[in-house]
């Protein structure tokens, strides 16, 4: 092994080395992502309203809408809501998989400039399958600490120490799951440009001291869905009058959010594998 690959296994995952193998802008890192939004937003209008429809139209037939979760008194008086488990995970899989069609058309849209037609936007391509896998796996890892919580609210105490400690410590490990699986986003944009990604190991390597300005990139696009969503909520409680045309335009509205959401981070994982393999050395 060579020094320079047994130096980046010695480092912190936290770290922000001086010697990182390649050094990353931060400032590109946060900012990047949101200048190629802009600079496309026409193309996004084109692609987000349809999608936003869709997702609406499966919320309103599966009785999931975000006023029947926001307001009590509507998902119990009202036709429109559901109580039905099964339609709850029906309504999410399905608008995830729409969500996860806007991504790639997205991509290959907007980032690979690719012309638009009826036929390209229905297809999908091998690289496209997976890249969908690819946002399965890691969206799977992001919710890990989530089932990890379950299991310890409803497992049941071992009273030998040892072993309690044993388990707490193995689940904690997976709490830094999601941290760690930041470094490895740029397999997505690998795949939706129908590209051989690199190893593992190789992604560990070049990503080495940067973990810090790649939780800060993140973070950002984060804290912004966070602000926009909660002042979407705010304004969805002062509704007073309940209609259909009300409750199509504030889920219609709801999904426009998430869609501007998943298109920041497919261009965050673009971001990240023009930074650290088309060699950015500034800082």
């Amino acid at each position: 092994m060579s020094k320079k690959t047994s130096s980046a296994y010695n480092k912190p995952i936290f770290s922000l080395a001086a010697n990182a193998t390649v050094k990353i802008s931060l400032w590109r890192i946060i900012t990047e992502p949101f200048k190629i939004l802009c600079i496309n937003w026409q193309m996004f209008f084109m692609l987000a309203i349809p999608i936003a429809i869709l997702l609406t139209i499966s919320a309103i037939s599966f009785g999931r809408t975000t006023l029947c979760n926001i307001s009590s008194e509507l998902s119990i008086t009202s036709s429109t809501c559901s109580d039905s488990p099964l339609n709850f995970y029906f309504n999410i899989i399905l608008c995830f998989f729409i969500l996860l069609l806007f991504a790639v058309k997205w991509y290959q849209l907007a980032i690979g400039k690719n012309p638009f037609s009826l036929k390209s936007f229905i297809t999908l391509n091998r690289g496209q399958i997976k890249a969908i896998g690819w946002f399965c796996f890691f969206t799977l890892i992001n919710l890990s600490p989530l089932i990890a919580l379950i299991i310890l609210f409803l497992r049941v105490p071992n009273p030998i120490w040892q072993q309690e400690l044993l388990f707490f410590t193995s689940v904690a490990w997976i709490f830094l799951l999601p941290l760690i699986a930041i470094r490895f986003y740029m397999l997505i944009a690998f795949a939706l440009e129908n590209q051989t990604a690199p190893s593992f190991k190789t992604i560990w390597d070049m990503t080495a001291g940067n973990m810090l300005k790649l939780l800060l990139g993140t973070a950002v696009i984060i804290f912004l869905a966070l602000c926009l969503f909660m002042q979407y909520y705010s304004s969805v409680q002062t509704v007073s009058q309940i209609s259909f045309a009300v409750i199509f335009a504030t889920e219609f509205e709801y999904n426009i959010l998430m869609t501007l959401f998943m298109a920041l981070c497919v261009n965050y994982c673009y971001i990240q594998k023009e930074l650290f393999f088309k060699g950015a050395e500034n800082e």
